[in-house]
């Protein structure tokens, strides 16, 4: 900064003197240089002072360097978020031969039965052949699962009146009726299915290769 000043040498001075005075701070390294130029007698002396109200300018730098480092920080920061936000997700392309062999139509999704297994009316086995019809039950399951038939099964968590769910691969209400009745529990009477026809993401269809990379044991061993 340059500044054409005016100034007194000492106290009852009557004149004025010009003066030039230039001042330069410095963040990075943090430095603080003033120097002037004064009129003497049409003659111009030079004083470089580097240290002029040390004090003050040293407290006005330091509040500068802080701002400087505060908006710096901001800055970055303020870059990262918009670099995490605005990062771009590679997706999936679409692989027109996985989407034929799941039976996928053009927006990833199928047909389905799905199913609601409710308790039956016939729950008065004694406990040994309780366990052989749940037994026979899971075998059920994991032989229509092997055909491709039963792409989901699982029961639910309570003890409510349904029991659990299936989601046949299957075109018609019928097919999986045909599929049910094959299910000692159901035959038996402990087990009844509610079917409904329903639409969902093909991907299901994929979701047994995917169970046995993650599946330590069989759900039917002891």
């Amino acid at each position: 900064m340059e500044q054409d000043i005016q100034m007194k040498m000492k106290p009852g001075q009557k004149k004025w003197k010009e003066a030039s005075a230039k001042q330069y701070i410095s963040v990075y390294p943090p430095v603080f240089d003033w120097s002037m130029k004064l009129r003497l007698a049409d003659q111009y002396c030079y004083e470089k002072m580097n240290r002029l109200n040390t004090f003050f300018f040293l407290g006005l730098l330091l509040t500068f360097v802080s701002a400087c480092q505060s908006d710096r920080q901001s800055t970055v920061q303020s870059a990262t978020d918009s670099t995490e936000l605005t990062a771009p997700t590679e997706s999936l392309a679409y692989d027109s031969l996985k989407a034929r062999a799941y039976g996928a139509d053009p927006y990833g999704m199928k047909k389905y039965v799905f199913a609601f297994l409710y308790a039956g009316p016939n729950r008065d086995q004694d406990s040994v052949r309780a366990a052989e019809l749940q037994n026979a039950h899971l075998q059920n399951i994991m032989r229509l699962a092997e055909e491709g038939k039963l792409v989901l099964a699982g029961p639910f968590l309570d003890d409510g009146n349904i029991r659990g769910i299936y989601v046949f691969n299957v075109e018609t209400i019928e097919e999986a009726e045909a599929l049910t009745n094959t299910d000692p529990a159901i035959q038996a009477g402990r087990l009844k299915m509610e079917l409904k026809e329903w639409y969902g993401s093909a991907a299901l269809m994929g979701l047994k290769e995917i169970h046995e990379s993650l599946a330590k044991q069989s759900i039917d061993e002891e």
